[in-house]
Parts: C-alpha cells; sequence; structure tokens
C-alpha cells in the first residue's frame, strides 16, 4: 500500500501498487490447487471472525452512517461463508477438467485486478473480491469511496495480515492510500488487467469505458411478483424481511412489489401484520420529495431506518412504531420515482388486473431501471415461474424465496456472490453471479484427433433447399 511523495502523483501512486502485486504474484506462481486455496481460505477467515467481523460492521456504520448493524453483520459473514463454499473444491489451477476431446485446459491468473467498491457494502465487497482473485493466484488493488475507504482499508489490512500468517506475500491484496480520489480510481481503471466495478452508475460506466477487461455490474433495482395463487402470508414474510435488508441499502432488496387486484389489498395488509407501515398518499408524497430533489435521489437520506425516514419526510403519526418497513402506492410507473433503486426501506406497491399485466408491468419497471438484475416470482405455477424467465429481461428469477436469494443461497442452485451481472439489457458482458472463474484464463492445448469431417448431408441433413 503505496505511501509517501508519490501519494501526490495518482498515476504514479496506482502504478507502484500494480508493480507490487505483479511481485506478489510471482511468489506465488508455483502454488498447487491446496496452497491456492489457502489463500481463499485466508481472505474468508480474516474478515468472518466475530470479533474483526464486528469491527468492520461498526467502523462501516461510522463511516457510512446508513444500513443497520444486525443486518450487515449477517451479509459480511454469510456472504463471505457462501462465497468460500462455492469456491472450494473447484479447478483453477494447472490442468482443469474439459469436454473436448483431445484438448488439455490448462488454467491461468488474469493478472492484478482493480476493484471499485461501493460505500453500501465496502467490507464485504472487499473480501467477495479477494477470496475469488486469490482462487486464481491473482493480486488484487481496491480502490474504496470516500465514505468507504476507512472499513475497506480496515478489511485490506486483516486480509494482508492473515496471509502474512500463513507464508503469503501480503501485496496480494491491497488498497490505493487515504484520501480516496477519482483520478487515482481512474488511473486504477486504465492500468489494471482486469476490473471488477460494483457500486454507483458513474464508476461501472467509467469501468465499461476504460478500455480495460472488466466485469462491472448493473444496477438493482429487483421486484416482486406475484400470483393469484401464492401464499400471501409467506410471501409478505419473505418481501417483508427482504425489502428493508440493511435499510434497503443492498441491490438485491425488493423496490417493487406488483400484484393482482384479487389479493392486493390482503397482501398489503399482511406486510403490515409483518411489521411494516402503511402509508397514505399524503405521507408518500412527503417521501417522494424527500427520497429525489431534481429527479436525483437524495444521498443525504438513503439507509436510514423507516422510522427515522419517516420523521425527515415529516410524517408524523402516532400509528408508526419503529416499522421495517415504509409502504407506498406507487403511481404512474413510467413517472414515479418511487418504483426505481430507493436505497431505502420502502415498497412501492402496484396493483394490476391479473399475473399476466403484471409480468408486462414488471417489464416496463425494469426497463426504466433494473433490466437484467433479477426478479422473484412468487406462484405455485412453475409453468408462470419459467415463461415469467422466458418474458423478462433478467438475469436471474428466484420463486418463491426473498430476493435476497438471487445472490446466491444454499436453499437455490445460484452461486453465492455481491456482484451480479445483468447482460447485454445492462450494458454487461457478465450475465450470471461473479465467481471465481471469472478470475481465471486458460490456455488450450489441442492435439490432433483422427475424426472423419462430416458430409454435408450430415452438416445441412433436412434444410429446406439443401440439394447434395
Amino acid at each position: 500500500m503505496s505511501t509517501g511523495t508519490s501519494e501526490q502523483d495518482p498515476e504514479r501512486v496506482v502504478r507502484q501498487c500494480i508493480e507490487t502485486g505483479r511481485d506478489a504474484m510471482e511468489q506465488i506462481q508455483q502454488y498447487d490447487q491446496s496452497q491456492t486455496d489457502d489463500l481463499a481460505r485466508a481472505a474468508a477467515w480474516a474478515v468472518y471472525q466475530e470479533n474483526r467481523a464486528e469491527s468492520l460492521v461498526q467502523s462501516t456504520l461510522k463511516a457510512t452512517e446508513f444500513g443497520n448493524g444486525a443486518d450487515k453483520r449477517e451479509k459480511l459473514r454469510s456472504r463471505v461463508k457462501g462465497i468460500l463454499h462455492d469456491t472450494l473444491g473447484q479447478p483453477s489451477v494447472g490442468e482443469i477438467p474439459t469436454d473436448r476431446d483431445g484438448v488439455v485446459e490448462i488454467a491461468k491468473p488474469v493478472g492484478v485486478i482493480g476493484g471499485l467498491v461501493p460505500s453500501t457494502n465496502p467490507a464485504p465487497s472487499v473480501a467477495n473480491l479477494a477470496i475469488l482473485a486469490l482462487k486464481g493466484r491473482n493480486a488484487l488493488v481496491i480502490s474504496a469511496s470516500p465514505s468507504g475507504i476507512i472499513p475497506a482499508t480496515e478489511a485490506v489490512e486483516y486480509i494482508r495480515n492473515e496471509l502474512a500468517r500463513i507464508g503469503a506475500p501480503r501485496d496480494l491484496v491491497q488498497v490505493l492510500p487515504q484520501p480516496a480520489s477519482k483520478a487515482k480510481s481512474n488511473a486504477l481503471l486504465e492500468q489494471a488487467d482486469l476490473l471488477q466495478v460494483t457500486g454507483s452508475a458513474a464508476n461501472v460506466a467509467a469501468g465499461q469505458t476504460a478500455g480495460t477487461p472488466n466485469y462491472s455490474v448493473s444496477e438493482g433495482n429487483p421486484i416482486a411478483l406475484v400470483d393469484t395463487g401464492a401464499d400471501l402470508g409467506a410471501v409478505a414474510e419473505r418481501v417483508g424481511a427482504s425489502a428493508g435488508y440493511d435499510n434497503g441499502t443492498t441491490c438485491i432488496a425488493e423496490s417493487c412489489l406488483v400484484a393482482p387486484t384479487e389479493v392486493y389489498a390482503e397482501l398489503r395488509q399482511a406486510l403490515a401484520d409483518q411489521g411494516g407501515y402503511l402509508c397514505t398518499r399524503e405521507e408518500t408524497d412527503l417521501l417522494r420529495e424527500t427520497l429525489f430533489t431534481d429527479g436525483h435521489l437524495n444521498r443525504d437520506v438513503i439507509g436510514l431506518a423507516a422510522e427515522t425516514l419517516a420523521a425527515e419526510a415529516g410524517i408524523e403519526n402516532s400509528e408508526i412504531s419503529e416499522p421495517d418497513l415504509l409502504i407506498v402506492e406507487a403511481g404512474d410507473i413510467d413517472e414515479d420515482p418511487l418504483v426505481t433503486e430507493c436505497l431505502s426501506p420502502i415498497l412501492a406497491t402496484v396493483d394490476v388486473s391479473d399475473f399476466e399485466t403484471g409480468l408486462d408491468v414488471t417489464r416496463r419497471i425494469l426497463a426504466r431501471e433494473g433490466a437484467g438484475h433479477s426478479v422473484a416470482v412468487h406462484t405455485n405455477d412453475s409453468h408462470r415461474a419459467v415463461n415469467a424467465g422466458r418474458t423478462l429481461d433478467t438475469c436471474r428469477v428466484v420463486v418463491n424465496q426473498p430476493n435476497l436469494g438471487s445472490s446466491g443461497t444454499f436453499e437455490n442452485g445460484l452461486t453465492h456472490t455481491l456482484s451480479m451481472g445483468g447482460g447485454t439489457w445492462a450494458g454487461n458482458q457478465l450475465d450470471e453471479n461473479l465467481s471465481y472463474r471469472h478470475f481465471i484464463q486458460t490456455t488450450r492445448v489441442a492435439f490432433r484427433q483422427e475424426r472423419d469431417e462430416p458430409s454435408a448431408a450430415d452438416v445441412f441433413g433436412s434444410y429446406e433447399g439443401f440439394d447434395d
């Protein structure tokens, strides 16, 4: 981690970190799979330990002033455990399995990875990238946001110390030195071998246009789409626990709920019974004015607890008693900003005539914000769930689960991650959950095979117009 006079020159600071990372990679070039897996374990264990996790949560709350400690603690430890679990036992060193006859596939590092981490999840994002990068025998240089640099630096230091404890180079993981700056971040975007950007739309756009190979990821704005036959109590429990998770600051928390008229009112009441507060039209207007100024999200009020946000908006109602979630009825879905990502414990509900109309409304909301990210479908009809996957421009559809599950859980088959690609719908080249596999590249050694060349008839078969 660079310090000293070179800090005045952002490009030089970054160059020094990159060169240091390359030197560290040289020292692990001969690591076998077991040694490499221990690098990943070290990164995970460094922040998973209860006392360190607690310290990271507290420093994050102090530095960013949003979110809540209980969810941040659970997020950090459960994500780290899940991400590590998914990587262990997977081949990332030397010859790896392939289904191509006569081809030997050899896994190699991608190089020095530049990681931009968001203020919403600085410590978990650092751990996520460190586990995945080290699994591929890469080096990692982190650029953190100004509000997230203190907890990000703390997480990096824990990881560096744990690497040293097992005899590995500390400089495999670094963070650009304080103070955080756009100039240093941009220099990292240009000099790294591969980028992974999670965060604001501006940072993601910078990563995607830097000219460096990247796995930048999309905006959130998950939607819960409900069918008439769904168990409404279960839906309310799932959505209620997910939409307000970490005060709505995570990109996998539902922003909207779309439900048919037949169940709409009952479902809203079930959400209230779960601890949500049903806002009146006047209260909804106050929240809208507080959260959005000149059409843009007011960063000064994001991530506040529901009760605090309500007070900021000037809502005075004796019925509000520490709600987990503020439930509002959306206006015109093509204009109301409350159906976009609010990064707050707010759930906008939309009344539709039936499930098919709900699919269309969901598609329109995603086209406005959140295309490619994720949708939670609540239905007892598996065909409708699969049809939603066919119909909607989204990379993930989780069925009868909180949308938190779109980032991978032990209860579904999705890869545990904190970075989720949105495909071309979101302008991303990644359409899946970020994994270690994205941080290795391969050399394919192809041996000559004795094979018969197919005839034209074998290739074209019964294609209309084919004439042999």
